[in-house]
């Protein structure tokens, strides 16, 4: 039964529990009997609102568009649990998970782990108009600090990692795992890989060296630093195959001798080390035949000469001679 406190009735209390307020048809209690309590609008929605010596400090409303929750002007809307406060949306619009006071549009802080979804496709999308960015920093001192992006998958934890030291100012990829490699893709294809063992591979998935190019390389310069050179060739013991002994052996072998030849090259390729080696070695042998042909061809120089003033002196001997027969 309605309890009219003026002519015109338009809060009601009957006894079935529900309370009106601003109607006299209540459908909805006020607690006493049931949990719940409905706010209703026919334009606006239900709304509470929550003032402070009368300014409005903040808003709660539904209507056709939704659940809204309102602070009032120039407040942030900050959400408690356990008496902490664990999220902040500023006036500015910066969201703040583990900090009260972001800054930057999205900034996430703690120690704990932060996981997705079970879903499939689990993104994080960061869009905007202008310079996006996604910035992984600390907020302390210490130079033994670091900040990193870790990659877990398929229940293994710390797959891979980027992170930067501020200690030494080093940016790293770092790929743990012992089976692992670190592959880079482009355009759906592999174009460089670094297996576990430290070996590198472009344009190969298996490289077998240190470095190993399955393509042309182009380089202004190249520096290969040798265990040893060719200087033993100039060594007062080494014993210098004779000319005729070469002749032979590049007859009966179609290459020079400690020299690999052209089908060994074509299925096993080049040490360029080693090559530029054996080639400076058939260089210094190449001078010291030439020191030697040197020396010959001066010894024989001396003997035509000496044979040429021996052969000038008989000639004018014979002139002599011949003037006093005559």
């Amino acid at each position: 039964m309605a309890l009219p406190l003026f002519s015109q009735v338009t809060n009601t209390f009957p006894a079935t529990g529900n309370a009106g307020i601003g109607t006299l048809s209540p459908t909805t209690t006020t607690g006493s009997t049931y949990s719940g309590l409905t706010l209703n609008h026919a334009t606006y929605g239900g709304f509470i609102d929550f003032r402070q010596n009368g300014v409005l400090k903040g808003q709660v409303w539904g209507d056709i568009n939704g659940m809204n929750l309102y602070a009032g002007s120039e407040l942030p809307l900050r959400f408690f649990t356990d008496g902490n406060e664990k999220m902040a949306i500023l006036p500015n619009g910066h969201v703040g998970i583990g900090t009260g006071t972001p800054s930057a549009n999205f900034q996430v802080s703690g120690t704990n782990p932060y996981t997705g979804s079970t879903s499939s496709t689990d993104y994080i999308t960061i869009s905007g108009i202008g310079n996006v960015g996604l910035q992984v920093r600390t907020s302390g001192t210490n130079p033994g600090d670091y900040a990193a992006l870790r990659f877990n998958a398929g229940g293994t934890t710390n797959l891979a990692a980027i992170y930067s030291e501020a200690s030494t100012g080093n940016f790293i990829f770092s790929q743990p795992r012992a089976s692992g490699i670190m592959g880079f893709d482009l355009n759906s294809a592999r174009i460089m890989t670094i297996l576990n063992s430290g070996k590198v591979g472009i344009g190969t998935a298996n490289p077998d060296e240190k470095l190993t190019v399955n393509g042309k390389v182009h380089s202004t310069e190249v520096i290969v630093t040798a265990v040893v050179g060719a200087d033993f060739v100039f060594a007062d013991d080494y014993a210098l195959k004779p000319l005729a002994e070469v002749e032979k052996f590049v007859k009966e072998n179609k290459h020079l001798p400690e020299i690999a030849p052209a089908a060994e090259m074509r299925n096993s390729g080049l040490q360029l080390g080693e090559m530029n080696i054996r080639l400076l070695q058939k260089v210094e042998e190449l001078t010291l035949y030439m020191i030697e042909k040197d020396k010959e061809i001066a010894a024989q120089n001396k003997k035509l000469g000496d044979q040429q003033a021996i052969n000038k002196a008989l000639e004018e001997r014979l002139r002599k001679l011949e003037s006093k027969i005559n």
